[in-house]
């Protein structure tokens, strides 16, 4: 057997790494002493948009710079990455360099990728250059930031939870403590604590029965989809809460759109949310004030308002509103249940959107509009 030539192997070799370079996934770049690309495979193509005949022979400081993202794209930011690539080319190692450097990068049409580049020393002929392998992960960090998003969420939300459970609890634990003492307590007394221990207890229930529903329908939305009157669904709410109305004495109205428009939606869905948000109105209104719902067809969508005459809230605080994961209520049996969280979700869950106009002292609008039925 005989041994192949020296300079067949050479080929052979060269022709084994083109073949790598050419079909390797991840993007490899190579400078000479000078920084200038003499290597620029086809999945750096892929992963850049920038291609061979643009990148070779170019800088590849002035490469890396037209990929960086047009707010980053400042002076210092250029001098920077020329320094630190002149001094990798000098000692085979850089600041920022000597590991896996994650950025973001502007494609040449316009989208943007998360990448990791990780530089290496080359030494050929007692010459430095340096070698880059580029791979795509923006994939990846979008799973990241879901989880993180998603960590934060649930964060958020027992943290809001508990801050609404906590008070009715301790209602509940301070008068069971006081029934249980049975010391210096008349009958009238032992009475009323009771009486205030049962409706704690019936708010607690009913802002369990809330964040049950809230957490269930955070990690599963299921909509029973169908063509529904409006009209019919607004009615169905206001005789929910004709008692509420007319226990604080609050006079409801309902102005209907004067062309109805169908939406696509879950009946019950849509009827819990307007409960809320008619049972926040009244709550919200002193006796004699009334509170007016309107819908209206809009081009390609419904809207629906309630309006109240109460005290309104502040500027700005609107995010908090509607991270109310529980609505407080009154004590009572049936009082507290999902809050501005939960309605704004099954809005959204139905492809539409939630909001509120409202001025101090002079009391709150909250609308929703979905879109109408053959408009979705």
């Amino acid at each position: 057997m005989t041994r192949e030539p020296a300079h067949q192997a050479q080929r052979s070799s060269q022709q084994m790494l083109i073949s790598i370079l050419a079909n390797t996934a991840d993007g490899i770049v190579v400078v000479d002493e000078f920084a200038q690309i003499q290597e620029w495979n086809l999945a750096q193509v892929r992963i850049t948009g920038i291609t061979q005949p643009e990148a070779l022979g170019e800088p590849l400081f002035e490469v890396l710079f037209r990929l960086t993202p047009p707010e980053k794209r400042t002076i210092g930011a250029y001098i920077k990455t020329k320094e630190r690539i002149s001094e990798f080319l000098l000692h085979g190692k850089a600041s920022g360099l000597d590991g896996p450097v994650e950025t973001e990068i502007v494609r040449t049409d316009g989208t943007r990728r998360v990448v990791e580049n990780l530089y290496f020393p080359i030494r050929q002929n007692g010459e430095m250059r340096a070698g880059c392998i580029t791979r795509d992960i923006s994939e990846r960090k979008g799973l990241e930031n879901a989880r993180l998003e998603s960590v934060q969420t649930r964060e958020e939300f027992l943290s809001r939870a508990s801050h609404s459970l906590r008070s009715p609890l301790q209602g509940l634990l301070g008068n069971l403590e006081m029934l249980k003492s049975k010391e210096g307590l008349s009958d009238v007394e032992r009475e009323a604590a009771l009486e205030r221990a049962v409706r704690s207890a019936h708010r607690l229930a009913g802002l369990i029965q809330g964040l049950t529903e809230t957490a269930g329908f955070q990690t599963s939305v299921e909509l029973d989809l169908e063509e529904v009157d409006i009209k019919r669904i607004i009615e169905d709410a206001l005789e929910a809460l004709k008692g509420l109305a007319a226990g604080k004495g609050v006079p409801v109205a309902y102005a209907p759109e004067a062309v109805a428009r169908p939406v696509r939606a879950d009946r019950s869905r849509l009827v819990q949310v307007l409960r809320g948000l008619l049972g926040n109105a009244i709550r919200a209104s002193e006796a004699g004030s009334p509170v007016l719902v309107t819908s209206a067809a809009q081009v390609g969508e419904v809207t629906v308002q309630v309006i109240d005459h109460g005290p309104g809230i502040p500027s700005g605080s609107e995010p908090e509103l509607f991270g109310q994961v529980l609505m407080p209520g009154e004590e009572g049996p049936g009082t507290g249940g999902p809050g501005l969280y939960l309605l704004k979700k099954i809005i959204e869950a139905h492809g539409g959107r939630m909001g509120v106009q409202s001025q101090l002292g002079v009391g709150s609008t909250f609308y929703f509009s979905l879109p109408a039925a053959g408009e979705g």
